[in-house]
């Protein structure tokens, strides 16, 4: 899954997560990861847009609350199914502050 680490919604789950996949990194390891920016968020992460993906038609509906940095995707696939993802926004600085 790609931006999972935007799923952690607050910076103490961030910080547990981390120390979890540390503690089980070998001495040499490395644990790759990626994130969606702030300025995706801010700039990106509102209105709604239509898909049709052979013949699959939906809805993304986004939106951001700039206050709590708390995005919120709801895939709408028509007849009462829906979908909702909710991330959270981190700067670099708070991914950095979380290390181990």
């Amino acid at each position: 899954m790609s931006y999972s680490i935007n799923y952690l919604v607050n910076f103490e789950l961030l910080m547990k997560t981390f120390r979890n996949i540390y503690r089980h990194l070998s001495d040499e390891g490395y644990f790759l990861f990626d994130v969606n920016t702030p300025t995706l968020y801010q700039e990106k992460h509102h209105g709604i847009v239509n898909h049709n993906l052979d013949g699959a038609k939906f809805k993304q509906i986004l939106e951001y609350d700039q206050k709590n940095r708390i995005a919120k995707t709801i895939f709408d696939f028509g007849n009462g199914q829906i979908k909702k993802h909710i991330t959270k926004e981190y700067t670099f600085k708070e991914i950095m502050a979380s290390e181990v």
